[in-house]
């Protein structure tokens, strides 16, 4: 956690891993990856949401026919929207940015609102502030009386739970308005096939134990000793690859006595539970190879300055580089072949491209002989105008050798 108070929405990884960084906003579009897409799409839904509020709940379904939307978010919204539309048939004032004549990037705080104390409303994209962490936004709140419903919007695939982040935006909502007793929080997913069950919470049994297990998740990321938890969070943690805890946790993986990663620690990586896991998985994929490849690169390069070196437990082989025409030297070998098989320089630019297959191939049909014989009789002539790639070097690890156990030796028994 940088200096300060976290975000709500850091809460639940904070919650799993004290030392959890939030990523920082991508202004950069080339440079943004699977997970800004995703807070993109969630973007996306908060706006059609939004602005769907500033419409009369009856003329909804039209309005969201008409909101230029794609075939295949057209379902989105409209499951969005039935699982809020009774807190808007029940008549209560709307009370947005847009109300209250503030820009769309601007905020305004649920406690700040005038008359919150004895309103009723349905408030849109407010600020509540728990206090112990920075000001979060609820993304609808409607007050009647002394109860309340919290809903929030979330566009992912993967089941969330009310967690630490939900617990925040309960605990501002009590602390913005002292005659709120009870609340409900609704977890809006359309993209899920299940619609989430509310959960209640009362001021009277739930306040102090909400506020004491914030306290503590935060406490725990303010004391630069708590030890870090690798794991599910670190896949959206700004120090992912850079930090001492994962890289310390890598020596509790089980091994076999080959050295090699038993499957029960990949499963959570090779068993892609959601869209969203399998991009990262992608990602970490296109990744690993690139890594792979610089590494090969840098030792055969490393291997070729220092050709007297092994590396231990390795044994070194090399064979010599692939033999390629020199293409400086083009014109020479074009005319070369020509002034041999009795061609021209059209033709065997039409035909051959110099594609020792082919040209072995054109070579045989115009002479008689067989494609080998063709092949070799073209590599004898154009010899002097073949340059050597690099040496290919392999290393291949050495299996040790099990040393057999010592045998003793005891007398038959008698028959």
């Amino acid at each position: 956690m940088s200096n300060g108070k976290p975000r709500p929405s850091a809460l639940p990884h904070l919650e799993w891993c004290p030392r959890f960084v939030s990523r920082p906003d991508k202004k950069d579009e080339k440079k943004k990856d699977c997970m800004d897409l995703a807070a993109e799409e969630g973007t996306f839904l908060h706006a059609k949401m939004e602005e769907l509020a500033a419409v009369p709940e009856a003329g909804w379904d039209d309005y969201i026919l008409n909101m230029g939307l794609a075939p295949t978010q057209v379902p989105l919204i409209q499951s969005a929207a039935e699982q809020v539309r009774d807190l808007f048939k029940m008549g209560l004032p709307v009370v947005s940015k847009e109300s209250l004549g503030i820009l769309k990037n601007g905020h305004y705080a649920l406690s700040a609102v005038p008359d919150i104390a004895i309103a009723n409303g349905v408030y849109v994209e407010t600020s509540v502030d728990p206090e112990i962490t920075k000001p979060g936004t609820a993304d609808l709140v409607a007050i009647m009386g002394t109860n309340a419903v919290l809903v929030d919007y979330k566009f992912t695939m993967v089941e969330r739970d009310h967690d630490a982040q939900m617990l925040a935006y309960v605990l501002g909502l009590f602390e913005a308005d002292s005659k709120i007793k009870s609340i409900e929080n609704r977890i809006v997913a359309p993209r899920l096939r299940d619609v989430h069950k509310p959960h209640n919470f009362e001021k009277d049994r739930d306040y102090e134990n909400i506020r004491t297990l914030l306290t503590q998740i935060v406490g725990k990321a303010s004391d630069p000793f708590e030890p870090g938890c690798p794991g599910v969070p670190c896949a959206v943690c700004s120090g992912n690859g850079r930090c001492p805890w994962q890289m310390a946790s890598l020596k509790n993986i089980p091994a076999d006595e080959t050295g090699v990663m038993l499957t029960e620690a990949w499963k959570p990586i090779l068993l892609a539970g959601s869209i969203e896991t399998r991009a990262m998985r992608r990602k970490l994929y296109s990744w690993l190879g690139k890594m792979l490849e610089s590494i090969k690169e840098a030792d055969k390069q490393w291997a070729l300055a220092h050709p007297d070196i092994t590396l231990p437990g390795f044994k070194r082989t090399s064979r010599l580089g692939n033999l390629r025409l020199d293409k400086d030297r083009s014109p020479e070998i074009c005319q070369r072949f020509c002034d041999e098989f009795d061609t021209n320089l059209n033709q065997l630019t039409e035909m051959l491209d110099l594609n020792m297959g082919r040209a072995a191939e054109f070579v045989a049909m115009n002479t008689g002989i067989t494609e080998p014989a063709a092949k070799k009789r073209i590599q004898e002539i154009l010899a002097p105008y073949m340059t050597r790639g690099c040496d290919i070097v392999y290393f291949r690890g050495i299996k040790a050798k099990k040393v057999p156990a010592e045998i003793t030796e005891e007398p038959l028994a008698p028959r």
